[in-house]
């Protein structure tokens, strides 16, 4: 399991009381979303991402549905934790999604983000121009991210460089106010 998984998992294990209803944005291929279903098996989770995806036919507590962050297709005040696992940089608009993920939290509802940060070596602009044009996104600096969730009524932000990872990546938290 990568770096950031790790960290996006223990910041999920830290959350009291175990969530009810999680809601994971950007599965992909659902490795990591089948991650946490096994070490969360009493908690409903919804799997959003823009590709159908069959990887979760049979998975006891996992539920598929083809979506976009900026348009996400759940009830509102409905997730006590929302996560995003590298794909906060691939959002079409990062702020709406934000937005998006603050309508779905329920009141006091945890959003847990693990994504590169234009912070460290990124932030020099070849590198960061290199690696955003090589992965296809574009990545956020710490203090508009910081932006965006306050902005979208999120509180309690913290963003915290996720060691072993080339000090690239990053795990971002911010929360619903109850």
């Amino acid at each position: 399991m990568r770096s950031v998984h790790t960290a996006i998992l223990e910041a999920i294990l830290g959350y009291r009381p175990a969530p009810k209803s999680l809601l994971d944005i950007g599965c992909g291929d659902g490795v990591f979303t089948r991650t946490i279903a096994a070490t969360l098996p009493q908690t409903a989770i919804t799997a959003v991402d823009v590709k159908q995806s069959k990887r979760f036919v049979g998975a006891k507590n996992i539920t598929f549905k083809t979506g976009s962050a900026e348009a996400l297709p759940v009830d509102s005040d409905a997730y006590d934790l929302v996560t995003a696992s590298l794909t906060l940089h691939h959002w079409t608009n990062q702020p709406q999604a934000i937005t998006e993920v603050f309508r779905v939290l329920k009141p006091g509802g945890l959003f847990i983000i693990g994504d590169p940060l234009l912070e460290n070596w990124l932030i020099n602009r070849f590198w960061g121009w290199l690696v955003q044009t090589l992965d296809g996104g574009r990545f956020a600096s710490a203090q508009t991210l910081q932006t965006w969730a306050q902005d979208a009524g999120l509180d309690q932000v913290e963003i915290n460089l996720i060691p072993r990872t080339m000090k690239s990546l990053y795990l971002v938290t911010a929360r619903k106010p109850a």
